[in-house]
């Protein structure tokens, strides 16, 4: 009995299925890594996850995975009185702006986080000056347009 070539071709895929299941994944991490090396700015200390905190204001509180659900840029201004939302008050309709106080540990008094959930932009200042805000409006113009 012979077996037929369209059978003996399927046998073959169907046994190099995982192999090739493994050569997708390796693919899609190398061209993942290659363009996080893509960020503007070059700020290599920034390409991270965004934990998931929560950021608590008069509306009550607010967890970051939630407010990103809207696909859209987010800053978390944590800043005393949102200094860096009140700086950005002309573009901040084209954003989601969570201005309040940090429920929890986070090491940092604003963030700007990507839809894709890493940081764009982060400053640690209480009170960030005008060359700081300058920048987040060059990540803001880089990534999104803004």
């Amino acid at each position: 009995m012979q077996a037929d070539p369209e059978l003996v071709a399927l046998g073959l895929l169907v046994d190099r299925r995982d192999e090739l299941g493994r050569t997708r994944t390796e693919l899609l991490n190398r061209i993942h890594r290659l363009l996080l090396e893509l960020v503007p700015g070059g700020a290599k200390r920034e390409r991270h996850w965004v934990p998931d905190f929560a950021v608590a204001d008069t509306g009550g509180t607010h967890r970051i995975a939630e407010l990103a659900r809207d696909g859209r840029p987010l800053l978390a201004d944590l800043t005393d009185g949102g200094t860096v939302a009140a700086a950005i008050t002309d573009i901040a309709d084209q954003l989601t702006v969570a201005a309040g106080q940090p429920v929890g540990e986070v090491p940092a008094t604003a963030v700007l986080i990507r839809p894709d959930g890493y940081v764009a932009w982060a400053t640690s200042q209480p009170r960030p000056d005008r060359d700081t805000v300058g920048r987040l409006r060059g990540v803001l113009a880089a990534w999104f347009g803004i």
